[in-house]
């Protein structure tokens, strides 16, 4: 669909991206039989698995809208596209999770640009995944059909938190609009974010959290996970798995004991300068130490 960053991609291909969702989702407040919407592309294929893999080790249910297509470096191997690779996973029984509706992707959520041998690869793929298809006619039809998609199998219920992978343009909105969702959790957004109507902007008015999964370096940076890891890393292994938790009874007891021992320090000095005082006037004799 575009151009892409492979040290991005590279740095996403670590199990341990589960554990950072995990984290974020948990953060979010969603717990076992919680329902998430989620929208992902082929884009960052392992990603996408990590999220999956979070999902269903939390126990919670999703709802998910996928592009088929993908940005360079990406899953863009012809006939081998993300939602292959996931229908792999399925009939393997890897994975349980599959998407209701999948799009073309790309400009305008319709593959505006990719060759028409590359749109018939795309349908393909959706079709043998026996996905739903997305045909929006523009940019505002595709965000509006997510949108009612998302409410028709919310099934009347709150959905606790919204799950993106990557920067499609419907779920974040067109350059300008986009870099005003930052990476990782949120709550809220600046007010230009919503000058345009975008999946993301829709939840986070909804006060849905959103869990937006870009600017991976710096993700990555912050997670204490690896950039562009040479070599496979093991599970377990990166700084998300670990925190600073301070023991508050234990400060408390640290901070009684700190303010005595001031206490009993400035009172010895008050009673050895009273005897001193009292040494040189005669009236009494000076203690030995």
């Amino acid at each position: 669909t575009n151009h892409g960053g492979r040290e991005s991609k590279q740095t996403t291909v670590n199990p341990n991206w589960a554990a950072v969702a995990v984290k974020l989702m948990a953060d979010a407040g969603v717990k076992e039989g919680d329902l998430v919407a989620v929208t992902v592309s082929g884009s960052f294929p392992a990603l996408n698995l990590a999220v999956y893999s979070a999902i269903e080790a939390i126990g919670a249910e999703a709802v998910i809208i996928a592009s088929a297509s993908s940005s360079q470096w990406g899953a863009n191997v012809p006939n081998f596209l993300w939602l292959d690779m996931e229908r792999e996973l399925r009939e393997a029984g890897v994975l349980s999770l599959k998407p209701v509706y999948a799009s073309i992707g790309g400009i305008e959520d319709r593959g505006i640009g990719i060759p028409e041998e590359g749109i018939r690869s795309i349908r393909n793929s959706i079709e043998n995944a026996d996905i739903n298809l997305i045909e929006p006619a523009n940019y505002q039809e595709a965000v509006a059909d997510r949108i009612a998609i998302f409410r028709e199998y919310s099934a009347d219920r709150q959905y606790k938190a919204f799950v993106n992978v990557g920067g499609g343009a419907t779920i974040v909105g067109p350059p300008g609009i986009d870099d005003m969702f930052k990476s990782g959790l949120q709550k809220d957004a600046p007010s230009r974010a919503f000058a345009v109507d975008t999946v993301m902007g829709y939840f986070l008015q909804e006060d849905i959290p959103g869990i937006h999964f870009i600017g991976i370096k710096t993700m990555a940076e912050r997670h204490g996970l690896p950039l562009m890891p040479p070599e496979v890393v093991p599970v377990g292994n990166g700084g998300v798995y670990s925190a600073t938790i301070y023991n508050r009874w234990l400060a408390l007891g640290l901070g009684v004991g700190l303010f005595a021992m001031t206490w009993l320090i400035v009172r010895s000095a008050r009673i050895t300068s009273l005897w001193r005082r009292t040494g040189e006037s005669g009236k009494s004799t000076k203690p030995m130490v």
